[in-house]
């Protein structure tokens, strides 16, 4: 019985540290949540985004965006087979449109694949002339910097860990009241059920266990044999079904402490294809509590 709870303690922290990382919000850098400012009047920062089957196409869709988006800023007319042959030349670019010269520098970029249709989402950071046909200062140590910060996704991941272990250590400590964190996060019914099943092993200890004392006593007061024999059987049916209450006891509770911590509205637990569940046993000789971890 102690392997088997010892076992459990520790698929339950295991569990508790992957539903942990698997919560942690994804990675985005700093200048996808607010551009950054540049650091002198000869440029401005721009972020587009593209998207394609292929990484390169969303890539190069996000690059034709920064393009648009500045010769509309500037003024300057410019054509679809312009933009795709300033896209098509590489990474730093020169000119947009037949006479306006403005420098484009793209900084870095961000990928992101959906996994349900495999489609690419490119962000891309640039460093763009504040006006056409000007000599552009890029601050290129600024841009490393600005490309590589992640700072609000830090402080996100702070918040997160604060406000999980405060609810983490509110449910493990209601946990130990049978049905208690199943109210809290809802399941109303499960937490009853494990309210009402405790109350009626804990009844059943008692009920049999008088019975048992009864049976004992009726033992001592006759010299009949056959009720002697009788009443022996019967004592030992109740001390079984006592043991096995007991068992019941415990196993009910140490799986409302588990389903308390790990639960999520669901008697068992499943975290990236791997299943946890915990099923009660009984029998004449021992109870305790089996454990399935499916990978």
């Amino acid at each position: 019985m102690r392997r088997i709870l010892f076992c459990v303690l520790l698929a339950v922290v295991a569990l508790c540290a992957s539903a942990q990382q698997s919560q942690r919000p994804e990675y985005r850098p700093d200048w996808m949540y607010q551009i950054p400012n540049p650091t002198n009047s000869t440029y401005l920062y721009v972020v587009e985004h593209g998207e394609g089957n292929t990484e390169r196409d969303a890539l190069n869709q996000a690059i034709a965006r920064v393009f648009q988006s500045t010769a509309n800023r500037i003024g300057q007319f410019v054509s679809t087979n312009e933009i795709h042959t300033a896209v098509q030349s590489g990474t730093n670019y020169d000119v947009i449109g037949q006479k306006m010269k403005v420098p484009v520098h793209k900084v870095c970029d961000f990928a992101i694949q959906d996994e349900k249709n495999n489609r690419w989402t490119v962000y891309v950071l640039c460093q763009v002339a504040k006006t056409g046909n000007i000599t552009t200062e890029f601050d290129y140590t600024h841009a490393n910097s600005t490309c590589a910060a992640h700072t609000i996704y830090d402080k996100q991941v702070a918040d997160m860990t604060r406000e999980q272990k405060a609810t983490y250590g509110k449910i493990v400590g209601m946990s130990f009241v049978p049905g208690m964190a199943q109210i809290y996060k809802g399941s109303v019914g499960k937490g009853v059920g494990f309210i009402a099943s405790e109350v009626a092993l804990i009844g059943g200890v008692v009920a049999t266990e008088c019975m048992r004392l009864n049976y004992a006593k009726k033992i001592s007061m006759t010299n009949n044999a056959s009720l002697k024999s009788r009443y022996a059987q019967n004592a030992n049916i109740c001390q079984i079904t006592r043991n096995i209450c007991i068992g019941g006891v415990a196993a009910v509770y140490v799986w409302n402490v588990i389903d308390g911590i790990v639960a999520k509205g669901k008697p068992h637990v499943s975290i990236d294809g791997k299943t946890l569940s915990f099923m009660p046993y009984a029998t004449t000789e021992d109870a305790g509590l089996a454990v399935n971890f499916t990978f």
